[in-house]
């Protein structure tokens, strides 16, 4: 799988999620929670919760229902923003173009398309949320 190797590979500091889902899980349903652009380095910051758990639960997180992600994605070439309909779930979907860049295509609630040329694990943990996505 494309997406697979990608964030296998392109991701930097992604190690913590590999081990915590043995691999990456599916962003297929995806909630938001920020999106912010930064302009040093041209960088993009997105946090989402994701309701799939992992495979191996830190034990210091105790009982947990999901997981918030965040990613940054640096030198943003393109970016193009069509929809926000939130509150809502989304998915995240990820391609890796000839010239070695990288397409994000979030689609959902939120419709955003970009172009970056990498991608860093900013954080990741684990809470207890009493409200459903």
């Amino acid at each position: 799988m494309v997406a697979q190797r990608i964030w296998n590979e392109r991701a930097l500091k992604a190690d913590f999620i590999k081990a915590l889902y043995d691999g990456f899980p599916p962003f297929d349903r995806i909630f938001i929670t920020e999106a912010i652009f930064r302009p040093h380095g041209k960088e993009l910051v997105i946090k989402f919760s994701i309701d799939k758990l992992p495979t191996n639960i830190m034990s210091k997180w105790g009982k947990i229902n999901s997981v918030s992600i965040t990613i940054s994605f640096f030198e943003i070439i393109s970016a193009s923003l069509s929809k926000i309909d939130y509150p809502g779930n989304s998915a995240i979907s990820i391609f890796e173009l000839n010239d070695n860049n990288i397409r994000i295509v979030i689609e959902g609630e939120i419709g955003l398309e970009f172009v970056c040329e990498f991608i860093a694990v900013k954080g990741v943990e684990g809470y207890w949320r009493s409200e459903s996505i």
